[in-house]
C-alpha cells in the first residue's frame, strides 16, 4: 500500500523571535486530530536528530509521526512568493 505524503509550508520564530519559513513532509495522515489548513495557527512539537529526520507531535495529538523537515533557501522562498 502506497500512502500519500503531505507537505506543509510552516512559519515560526526562531531563538531571536524572527520568523522563518520552513517544510515539514511525512507520509500518512500526520498526528493531528484534524488535517491543518491553510492560515491556521497551531501548536507543533518537534524533536530533530540534527539533521532532517523529525518526530512531530502536538497538544491535541494522540499519536507521533516521523517527517522531514528543512529550511527553504532564498531562491525557493522567491519562487513560493515569500
Amino acid at each position: 500500500m502506497v500512502k500519500s505524503t503531505t507537505q506543509l509550508t510552516l512559519q515560526a520564530p526562531d531563538l531571536s523571535g524572527t520568523p522563518k519559513i520552513f517544510e515539514v513532509a511525512y507520509t500518512g495522515h500526520g498526528p493531528w486530530p484534524n488535517v491543518p489548513m491553510a492560515g491556521q495557527v497551531m501548536n507543533l512539537w518537534m524533536l530533530s536528530d540534527g539533521g532532517r529526520h523529525v518526530l512531530i507531535s502536538g497538544p491535541d495529538c494522540k499519536k507521533v509521526t516521523a517527517g522531514t523537515a528543512y529550511v527553504p533557501n532564498s531562491f525557493e522562498l522567491r519562487t513560493m512568493g515569500v
